[in-house]
């Protein structure tokens, strides 16, 4: 055929080759310089004789500045007129015009069916991949990927898939799922066992299948031979009849890769010649298996974290049960506690008082240390009780407009003396102007702020405790400020919580429970309001705030939004 003639445009010797590399056109009345050594030169005279040709004449095929070819013709005259040289030239314009057309067009063709091509392979992909994830136990979820394989990759010539998970702690390889259609059932049956059944111990070093080695290699490995996928778990008797029922050409082994790391490999099969696999379909069958590894893998991580979280839900309600056991206990046991301790107090209160008889200096002292220890006891008991109460919901407010300047005054009264035998002092900062009564529950509130003082002294060493007591148009804001240990964030964020207690506390007052605060916080929940801590580190001091709403109205509003 004439296509077979290619004539290297580097021959000097050659005038079509030149007239290509030099972009230009050459004339001759020899036509063996036009075609050896393509054709010999005895061939080429018998040619030229046979046709009686006197002038063979080329020109380049132009498209712009660019030499796309070259053409040749022949006339039975030694000659050509002016006219007819610019008919020719003419002519050759309008075939360069036309060839380079045909080219873009064919080009163009080329990459619409390129195109369309990917276009189908990225809908199948797509539409595999939405099926994938409609379920998200992982076995349904590999089971419906191999089951899409024939209806969505169907023109790829591919019948069915199998799915291989890779271990890699024990370097397994066991088959997971396979196509169900009946060419796939007719091959397991030929071999005679379930898929499960046929795990191989990968060699990561001499791999025997070519599964293990798309493993191992992390490469793409096909064949004509399903025996080289499956032996020697499967016999080659058996693979070979399996093959044949199932009629197929081509098997591929694709790695399936999620996050880094190999975790098995799609199998397809292909009613085809793998020699036939093209490029864009070596990256689809990549994409696809790295997407389906990627679908089936989530599906496991998710029923893990599934059943974790079942596994928390249970410890957590058995958590609940021991909390409310506990919060029983210390109701229960402070009921029990408080009748014969105010039997105790009010009789230490009768021995301090006199009542039978003068005490000893000795004596009071020991009767003093005792009461002292009991009202400690009383205050802790009351603390528990708080305590039980709030967790069962029964921490009742009695609102009315209260004074809290007042409040605050008589709180100062009533623990100044103590403050004064520490050497700290405590002190009001009033305002300059009347501030408004919020609707509170007095008796509780006035307990918000004792615990605050209170709290203050103990972990205050020198200096001392200010409250400063101000308003807003809509709340009620009190500060307690302190120059004792002060706070680090962590603890900070903490501080609120039952049974906490400050990095540093402990060290200095190891007689708190860890509750007072805890009580704080529900009580001026409870009133609408919020309570924090803000210091400026270890060692610098902190200031406590509360803030509760002036008008119960306000605090339902402020729950509401």
């Amino acid at each position: 055929p004439i296509t077979e003639h290619a004539t290297p445009i580097t021959n000097p010797e050659n005038l079509i080759g030149k007239t290509v590399a030099e972009g230009r056109g050459f004339r001759s009345s020899e036509l063996s310089e036009f075609i050896v050594p393509t054709v010999s030169q005895r061939t080429a005279e018998v040619i030229q004789r046979m046709t009686r040709m006197k002038l063979t004449i080329s020109y380049p095929l132009k498209y712009g500045s660019r030499t796309i070819g070259a053409w040749m013709f022949h006339v039975k005259k030694p000659e050509l007129s002016e006219e007819e040289n610019r008919l020719m030239q003419l002519f050759s314009d309008q075939i360069s015009i036309a060839i380079y057309n045909a080219r873009l067009y064919s080009r163009v063709q080329d990459q619409v069916e390129e195109l369309d091509a990917k276009t189908k392979d990225l809908g199948s992909l797509l539409t595999v991949t939405q099926q994938a994830i409609r379920s998200l136990e992982p076995n349904e979820v590999a089971q419906n990927i191999v089951n899409a394989v024939p209806e969505k990759l169907k023109h790829l010539e591919f019948v069915a898939g199998l799915i291989v998970d890779y271990d890699m702690k024990s370097s397994k390889v066991v088959p997971r799922t396979i196509t169900r259609v009946p060419i796939t059932e007719k091959a397991l049956d030929i071999i005679g066992k379930p898929l499960n059944e046929f795990t191989q111990q990968l060699d990561l070093a001499n791999p025997s299948t070519l599964i293990g080695r798309s493993i191992v290699t992390r490469e793409i490995q096909m064949s004509d031979e399903l025996e080289e996928f499956v032996s020697p778990y499967v016999p080659k008797r058996a693979a070979r009849a399996a093959q044949k029922a199932m009629n197929v050409g081509a098997i591929i082994s694709v790695p399936m890769v999620v996050r880094g790391e190999v975790v098995g490999a799609f199998v397809f099969f292909a009613n085809r010649n793998p020699h036939t696999i093209t490029d864009r379909e070596r990256d689809l069958m990549m994409a696809f298996a790295n997407n389906m590894g990627l679908a089936i893998e989530n599906a496991r991580l998710y029923k893990i974290i599934e059943e974790k979280a079942e596994e928390l839900e249970e410890k957590n309600e058995y958590l609940k049960r021991l909390d409310e056991t506990k919060s029983n206990f210390l109701s229960i046991t402070s009921h029990q506690l408080r009748t014969p301790i105010s039997g105790i107090k009010g009789y230490l209160s009768m021995l301090a008082e006199g009542d039978f008889g003068k005490l000893e200096t000795k004596q009071q002292e020991i009767v003093d240390m005792n009461l002292l220890n009991v009202e400690r006891l009383v205050k802790l008991i009351d603390m528990f009780l708080n305590v039980s109460r709030i967790e069962a919901g029964r921490l009742n407010l009695e609102k009315a407009p209260t004074d809290m300047m007042a409040m605050i005054e008589d709180v100062v009264r009533t623990l100044g003396q103590e403050a004064e035998r520490k050497g700290l002092t405590l002190s009001v900062e009033k305002p300059n102007r009347k501030l408004p009564n919020p609707v509170i529950d007095e008796e509780k509130m006035r307990q918000v702020v004792l615990n605050l003082v209170d709290n203050a002294s103990k972990y205050t060493k020198e200096g001392g405790i200010t409250i400063i007591p101000s308003a807003t148009r809509k709340v009620f804001k009190i500060e307690v400020r302190d120059t004792g240990i002060g706070l680090d964030e962590a603890d900070a964020q903490q501080l609120f919580g039952k049974f906490v207690r400050a990095g540093g506390g402990a060290k200095i007052n190891a007689n708190g429970s860890g509750l007072g605060l805890f009580i704080i916080k529900k009580i001026v929940e409870a009133h609408g309001g919020r309570v924090w801590v803000e210091s400026d580190g270890v060692g610098r001091g902190s200031s406590f705030f509360v803030e509760i709403p002036l008008r119960a109205e306000t605090a339902k509003a402020e729950e509401t939004a």
